[in-house]
């Protein structure tokens, strides 16, 4: 955005966003890094160190591109925030606040004394929930929906995908017998392709 970025006329913001990098949720088979307590400390489908940093400078670039709207008391109460209960999302969202708004207005520091260094870096936000997850039909992303489903369905059985899978059918069986289960559609090739980039991120061979 830049320099030319011009928010004169902005009266409101709303960021939606994802969670930020993770750990595998699932695991194929065949897959040699299936002990999560040996390969996935941080736990399975829990953020990693790099997507904790990735939400924090998310947060701090916000400040950045709206620092004159948003103005310099740096208030959690200017801010309405909803995750979620899934427990990288909350994570995610945290830390997102914590880079948008640092306690800088002593109003917001919660110790003075030198005694919680930790309360000149980071504040509180309170961050609405609602809901167990299998309710929340607006954040729950696996919350299916009637239409949404019959548009998938659309897609998956079109000719052009059908095409793509038969031009592919010999990769799609070496994949098989890789992972150890049977992979016919984009949607498996999607979670074989999403585990093996988070472990290749990870270093794993």
């Amino acid at each position: 955005m830049g320099e030319s970025h011009d928010i004169s006329t902005l009266r409101l913001i709303q960021v939606v966003h994802r969670h930020g990098d993770r750990t595998p949720v699932l695991f194929v088979p065949n897959d040699p890094y299936i002990n999560a307590s040996i390969y996935w400390p941080e736990g399975v489908g829990e953020l990693t160190l790099e997507g904790k940093y990735r939400m924090y400078r998310l947060g701090q670039f916000l400040r950045q591109e709206y620092d004159s709207f948003l103005g310099h008391n740096f208030s959690p109460r200017e801010v309405y925030a909803r995750s979620s209960l899934c427990s990288r999302c909350l994570e995610s969202l945290s830390l997102l606040l914590s880079g948008a708004y640092p306690p800088n207005n002593t109003v917001w520091q919660w110790s003075n004394g030198s005694d919680v260094e930790l309360a000149h870096q980071w504040q509180p936000f309170p961050i609405e929930t609602f809901m167990p997850e299998k309710y929340d039909a607006i954040l729950d992303v696996e919350k299916h929906c009637p239409k949404a489903d019959e548009e998938m369905n659309k897609i998956f059985n079109s000719e052009k995908v059908v095409k793509l899978l038969e031009e592919n059918a010999e990769f799609l069986a070496n994949l098989s017998e890789s992972v150890g289960m049977e992979i016919n559609s984009l949607k498996l090739t999607n979670r074989v392709y999403e585990d093996l980039t988070l472990e290749h991120n990870r270093g794993y061979k």
